[in-house]
């Protein structure tokens, strides 16, 4: 029970950060499953639609390990969101230039062949979305730039957020062209989720970053005043100066009335006054100096 008194307590914004990376990592793997295993039930789970292709399932479920993994604070393994974004290039590359790269059915071969154009290939949106959310994934990576990083993961998670909306509204009202975005191949209904899940994860934490930043600007001003302090003859010195003894010239670091550590010493044990007469022994004549120490607080 010690143990778990002192994991780090989350807010709600990173509770429902770790919910959103954990459903699309589980999404990818499903479907990856479905498709090696045969289980057309992971595959296809809406019957009749298309279903959600090998290679965009492997996307997914990278971009959800590697969401958990920045929640774990594991930061360099953001770079691994280029992965999906490299597949989804170059199946934009096939679909424009017309020319198959052979890698579709490279990991499982396609034995749904539902709305889709070519075997096992993603659609150009579903391609589209995969590369916008990997290089906004892959950013956090890298240092700096922080307003123009999280403005990109604002306008990149409202995109694909979007894109998923639309699909499942084209799905639920029956629109094809909502659903195929002017092609022959039509976005399967659980990419769709999958795009929700990935937009409002990176909308989750665009918020966040903007929070801490928020939260950022009170502490530095604080910070700068405490560092800025009137010493007793007004002037305004910086703490790190005032540890290094860069005072004002006649100024004494130890206040008015200090003669040296050994009347500081005496002055504290309340014998008399700092600031008063002593002999050569640092004594007042007529009285004996109590020894250091003999008297109780």
């Amino acid at each position: 029970m010690d143990s778990l008194s002192t994991l780090p307590r989350r807010s709600w914004l990173e509770r429902a950060s770790l919910v959103l990376a954990t459903a699309l990592a589980a999404i990818g793997a499903l479907t990856a499953a479905g498709w090696w295993l045969q289980i057309d039930e992971f595959v296809q789970p809406f019957a009749g639609q298309a279903p959600l292709k090998i290679n965009a399932a492997l996307g997914f479920l990278v971009l959800g390990g590697v969401l958990l993994a920045l929640e774990l604070g594991r930061r360099q393994l953001a770079l691994l969101a280029l992965i999906p974004a490299v597949v989804g290039a170059l199946t934009l590359a096939e679909d424009i230039f017309k020319k198959n790269l052979r890698f579709d059915e490279l990991l499982a071969p396609d034995r749904v062949l539902v709305d889709t154009e070519q075997a096992g290939r993603m659609s150009a949106m579903v391609a589209m979305c995969l590369v916008l959310g990997g290089l906004a994934v892959a950013w956090r990576a890298l240092k700096g730039a922080e307003p123009a990083r999280l403005f990109t993961e604002a306008v990149a998670g409202s995109i694909l957020a979007s894109t998923g909306i639309s699909t499942l509204f084209g799905y639920a009202v029956g629109l094809p062209a909502a659903y195929r975005w002017g092609t022959t191949t039509a976005t399967s209904p659980v990419a769709a989720i999958a795009l929700l899940l990935l937009g409002l994860a990176l909308l989750l934490l665009a918020w966040r970053g903007s929070c801490e930043n928020r939260r950022k600007v009170p502490r530095l001003v604080a910070d700068a005043r405490r560092h800025r302090q009137p010493d007793t003859h007004g002037h305004v010195l910086d703490r790190p100066a005032r540890a290094r003894g860069r005072l004002p010239r006649g100024e004494n670091p130890f206040g008015d009335g200090f003669a040296g550590p050994r009347h500081h010493r005496l002055a504290r044990q309340g014998d008399q006054p700092a600031g008063t007469p002593r002999s050569r022994l640092g004594q007042r004549p007529g009285r004996r100096l109590r020894p250091l120490g003999s008297r109780c607080h």
